[in-house]
């Protein structure tokens, strides 16, 4: 279920469509969509609940339930397999360099 290249398939990019690889990976809710779209943007799980106003353990929740259902060993991996299968897209950053 994992992407060859976890971070970016170019070629799954080009055509808007999840690579092969992807297929199959079970549909998340919105709240567990949510926190990885966060994680993604990188911020921290507490980060994560104050923005969403919910308890930090409630974001971890999400976390793991994700985890569970994108078959990940943590939540890097998740954002990873769901990034690549399109179930979220990453935020641009709003840094200032």
């Amino acid at each position: 279920m994992v992407c060859a290249n976890p971070v970016f398939n170019i070629q799954a990019a080009k055509n808007k469509a999840p690579c092969n690889d992807c297929v199959g990976v079970k549909r998340l809710t919105q709240r567990e969509t949510d926190v990885l779209v966060w994680a993604a943007a990188g911020k921290t799980t507490w980060e994560t609940a104050q923005i969403l106003g919910i308890k930090e353990t409630t974001a971890n929740c999400y976390i793991r339930c994700a985890c569970e259902k994108l078959l990940a060993a943590n939540k890097t991996h998740a954002v990873a397999i769901a990034v690549c299968s399109r179930l979220v897209e990453l935020i641009p950053s709003t840094r200032q360099i």
